[in-house]
């Protein structure tokens, strides 16, 4: 799997399963890593992508959990 789909794919699990914003306070957001790789086989380049970005990771959880609303 690509590694941007699978980017995209965790957004939507993020807001399906947890149904909570993921942080993008620099702590926080490192614990919301925690627990990704806790829950989720993830390629490292995803996690290093959302460690370096966590605002974009947050914006598209937060576009997937906009969508759920909508359904």
């Amino acid at each position: 799997m690509d590694p941007a789909d699978q980017y995209e794919l965790l957004a939507e699990a993020w807001a399906r399963r947890l149904n909570k914003p993921f942080s993008t306070d620099p702590h926080h957001s490192a614990l919301d890593v925690q627990l990704i790789t806790s829950l989720w086989n993830i390629y490292p380049e995803v996690i290093e992508s959302i460690e370096v970005d966590p605002v974009s990771f947050a914006d598209r959880v937060a576009v997937h959990r906009h969508a759920q609303l909508e359904d």
